[in-house]
């Protein structure tokens, strides 16, 4: 992929009874850590793979529940899932606590009242229970011990709360690691983001396979609780308090408790007599620094590596006072109590992976690429670029708005930098329209522009065309929303105040736009952008239309001289609160403040939007708008696109024809 100038982004960087036989296979191979490999035999057709997640989808998403407190004016929510018809819901434990009144949200709009039950802490089991009577859909409880690495996935949520309009949230990847050493875990490409805890992850039947737990910052590393955990502790979670476990399944018992060093690796808390560590000759206090294995992660992580590979004896180094000696440590395998419910397996599931979908849809994509347009143009003195999208009326490209400055140029695939003039903006859409003398191999036709996306077909695989690389694969994740201003808004950075009918800078913040361009405190505002400054309200509601990096001209009274400034406005800064909030490539400059968006899980940059988004059957679905967050980019439905152009068609005038006709 080429080399590319500025991007245009605001910064970088969770039962039934069966045959018992059955499942004590099952649970040996849990317990064990066995790890099938996948073979490419058994990828499974793009199309096929679509159909099945389709069919899975509607399985599963009425028993998909969002969960909130019941407190008055309580706005925290999390994910759950109702797994039984006595009304059992599960979720996670960081999110619940025993005793606690909850409301749990369904998609339809029902709301019933629960009770938080049983959690453990280090599984992050939990569950709650609908104290009320009625009648709600719910989800069948798979296996998680018999799943394969690239064995597609897929999980429902609600993040941020229920939403009537957007409905439940669907995102879908494969295994990674059916065990890995994170406490056990699932470890999948189903990417997660707060509010997802304690939702569901599917496999292709639409069985429950995993509960959303918890994320590190790699977009492939999300991890989910085992449904196979939620069995075993099943007696455990159907009473209303925190409960211990003896050990993590599938995980290997050390025979001791260990808490993180401030100096380095673990100090031992605790030895259990007649375990490993005691036969090893660990000692209470001893600070386990390293071990034996390669790989990311700590010592712990590294043993635990080595006992999922197949390994049992390990070298560790262990620190006693001022002395540092190797002792051997020969894991053991946990003992787990016989599952308290059991899964009913008739036959084996025949086993089936994902393949490479950008590679194996890459003779499809390439022919998409020629829709596909490379925007460049000077924005605040830097040259930013962005994608387009070409449409079938002569030289006409359409785009994100926000992210197109002045001196614009386009590209075409395979051809050189071609000059193009703006015809018409929205500020509500964030769309821009060009036109160029350039001559596109596969506009998007605007008659065949298909109206807003087809709600009843979410779940169907998206392709977002790249004309210098392989597409990016996502889902259709949601109904179409609204996505209310929240911080994309432009920053000034400086308190004001009203003194004797002026406005004033009381407070220059440093570092901020305001400081930067030679703002002073005692300055009296008054203008911005030629709109006058009356009150401090005045200039809040301005800045609010705003975006990160746009200029102004601010008009000020300094000492009774008039200074004109014209300023390059920042960006509203928070700290990072999670993980989840240093995603690589980082949010579009303008995400947020649209009326008519769907979610995608595509791990888009932000300078690859304003290009289209197709189906697998080449139907032109929407534009890709803007990167949301770690989980979701945001597209306009195509019938939206084709309103503004044909809006901005119908308002030039006697400008260049662009009718095709």
């Amino acid at each position: 992929m080429q080399s590319l100038p500025l991007h245009c982004h605001a910064r970088r960087p969770k039962a039934s009874i069966g045959m018992r036989p059955v499942f004590l296979l099952i649970l040996i191979s849990f317990v064990c850590g066995i790890q099938p490999q996948a073979t490419s035999a058994n990828d499974i057709e793009p199309k096929e793979l679509e159909s099945r997640l389709l069919k899975a989808i509607q399985i599963g998403r009425g028993a998909s529940v969002a969960i909130s407190e019941s407190r008055n004016g309580s706005v925290g929510s999390f994910s759950g899932v109702i797994v039984s018809a006595e009304g059992d819901v599960l979720a996670a434990a960081h999110a619940v606590k025993p005793g606690s009144r909850y409301l749990v949200h369904l998609e339809d709009g029902r709301k019933f009242r629960a009770v938080g039950k049983g959690i453990n802490r280090r599984t992050d089991c939990a569950m709650l229970r609908i104290v009320e009577s009625g009648n709600w859909p719910y989800a069948e409880m798979g296996v998680s011990s018999t799943l394969k690495i690239g064995e597609p996935l897929f999980s429902i949520s609600h993040p941020g709360m229920q939403k009537a309009d957007r409905g439940a949230v669907i995102r879908f990847g494969k295994v990674v690691k059916p065990i890995s050493e994170r406490l056990g875990m699932i470890q999948s490409t189903v990417k997660m983001e707060p509010g997802d805890s304690g939702g569901p992850l599917f496999d292709l039947d639409g069985k429950v396979v995993g509960i959303r737990s918890q994320i590190q910052q790699p977009l492939d590393d999300n991890f989910d609780i085992p449904i196979d955990s939620f069995r075993v502790y099943w007696e455990q979670l159907l009473a209303e308090e925190e409960f211990k476990v003896d050990g993590i399944p599938g995980l290997p018992d050390l025979g001791m408790e260990l808490k993180r060093s401030r100096r380095g690796g673990y100090r031992v808390i605790s030895v259990k007599e007649g375990g490993p560590a005691d036969i090893a000759g660990i000692l209470v206090d001893d600070v386990i620094t390293s071990s034996e294995g390669n790989g990311r992660g700590s010592a712990v992580d590294r043993m635990t590596a080595r006992y999922l590979s197949g390994d049992r004896d390990i070298e560790v180094q262990v620190a006693r006072g001022e002395e540092v000696q190797a002792l051997r440590l020969t894991l053991a395998s946990p003992t787990i109590a016989p599952p308290a419910v059991e899964a009913s397996v008739a036959i084996e599931k025949v086993p089936i992976t994902i393949p490479d979908l950008p590679r194996a849809l890459q003779s499809v994509e390439g022919k998409l690429d020629d829709s596909t347009a490379v925007i460049r143009s000077k924005r605040f003195d830097e040259f930013v670029e962005i994608l387009g999208t070409c449409i079938d009326r002569p030289g006409c490209i359409v785009s994100k708005s926000s992210c197109v400055g002045e001196k614009v140029e386009v590209r075409l695939q395979n051809s050189s930098w071609v000059k193009a003039e703006i015809l018409g903006r929205d500020q509500a859409s964030d769309l821009v329209l060009l036109k160029a003398d350039v001559g596109c191999d596969a506009p998007v036709q605007l008659q065949l522009m298909q109206k807003a996306s087809d709600h009843s077909k979410i779940g169907r695989l998206l392709i977002s065309a790249r004309p210098d690389d392989l597409g990016v694969i996502s889902v259709l994740g949601s109904n179409t929303f609204q996505v209310p201003s929240m911080d994309g808004r432009g920053y000034l950075g400086v308190v004001l105040e009203k003194v004797e009918g002026n406005v004033v800078l009381k407070e220059v913040k440093e570092g901020g736009a305001g400081q930067k361009a030679g703002l002073k405190v005692g300055d009296i505002v008054r203008s911005i952008d030629a709109h006058p400054i009356m009150e401090v309200d005045d200039m809040h509601n301005y800045l609010r239309n705003t975006l990160p990096r746009d200029r102004v001209r601010v008009e000020l009274d300094r000492e009774g001289n008039m200074q004109t400034m014209s300023i390059i406005l920042g960006e509203v800064m928070k700290p990072q609160r999670h993980v989840a909030d240093a995603f690589d490539g980082g949010r579009s400059n303008r995400y947020d403040g649209f009326k008519n968006v769907f979610a995608h899980d595509a791990a888009i940059y932000p300078h690859e939007c304003g290009g289209p988004i197709f189906d697998l059957d080449g139907n032109f679905i929407g534009l890709n708008l803007a990167r949301f967050s770690r989980t979701q980019s945001l597209g306009l439905p195509a019938k939206f696109v084709r309103e503004f152009i044909e809006k901005t068609v119908a308002g030039l005038n006697g400008a260049p024809n662009i009718s095709g006709q």
